[in-house]
Parts: C-alpha cells; structure tokens; sequence
C-alpha cells in the first residue's frame, strides 16, 4: 500500500499540487487516529478489566474483538496511505523548495535533525505512553498533534508547484 500510495504521489504532483497533497494525506492520518481511537476506546491495554486488577500481563489485542478489528486495521491503513502521500515524499521537498537559497543548505541540515529528534520522541515515549495511558488516549494525543499540523499546513504553506526559485523566495 505503502509504495502504491508513494508511486501515485510521485506521478500526479504536478497535476495535484504539494499543498493539496500534503493537506489531504496529513487529514488522512487524522480520519485514521480517528478510527484507532474508536477501535482502541475503552481499553486500559489489558485483554479485560479483571486481568488488570489480578496484575496478570494478558495484553489486550484489536484481535480479540472482531468489531474493534473492523475499524483498527483500516485505521491503521489509512494513516500509512495518509503518511505516503504527505510526510513521506513531500517533507524532502518542500523543505527544499520553501528555504531561500542563501540558507538552504543549514536550514535542510536543521529540519532533518529536528524532523529526526521527533521521531525518536514518538518512538521513544509510544510504548510507555500507551501502557500508562491506554492506547486510545496516545492516539488522541497523536490526533490532535496531527489536526494542529493540518491548520498549520492550511494556513502556512504555500504551493510550490510550477513556480521557479525566484517566485518561491519571494
């Protein structure tokens, strides 16, 4: 899915557009934490509350609940197709494209150390957040983390498509 998605995004960006793309798939992994917080609703990560209170390590699976399954696999799938079509190929470029040419070169140094660093944190803090908290309240956090993004993207990016250097800097 993951490299469909991708292949899709490369061949049509110039038609779609990078804000476009990065917009939709961006609200896509939102529509996806959406499902997975549904999904995941109500669980304290224990297969049931009594396992919890008996300190038994049971962990409660999406497997265990057909009905839970049903939403958080095309959750979890619309969040990878969401990331192909947004984070993944267009980070790269239009971080290339929007810095001025003088600072391009720093300025892409720093956004990949700071693009790397929040990915250490997620993955870092995902396992433990979601055993204190549950998962559902992680995927709500990542939710609004990514609903804010979507504002952002909104509000603060420009499309860069079809548009020299020159146009960009200004």
């Amino acid at each position: 899915v993951k490299f469909l998605v991708t292949v899709l995004v490369i061949w049509r960006i110039e038609f779609v557009g990078r804000r476009t793309l990065l917009i939709a798939g961006t609200s896509l992994i939102a529509i996806g934490l959406l499902a997975l917080i549904v999904a995941f609703g109500g669980s304290k990560n224990f297969a049931n509350d009594n396992d919890a209170d008996n300190g038994e390590s049971t962990t409660w699976s999406p497997l265990t609940n057909l009905k839970t399954f049903h939403l958080a696999l095309p959750g979890v799938l619309l969040v990878v197709c969401g990331y192909s079509m947004s984070f993944g190929p267009l980070t790269w470029l239009l971080t290339s494209e929007l810095f001025p040419t003088d600072i391009r070169g720093r300025a892409l140094g720093v956004s990949t150390i700071v693009t790397y660093c929040c990915a250490a944190l997620v993955t870092r803090t995902f396992l433990s957040a979601q055993a204190s908290l549950g998962p559902s309240k992680v995927f709500a956090f990542y939710c609004v983390v990514t609903i804010s993004g979507v504002i952002f993207e909104y509000l603060a990016i420009p499309d860069t498509g079809e548009k020299t250097v020159e146009q960009i800097d200004e």
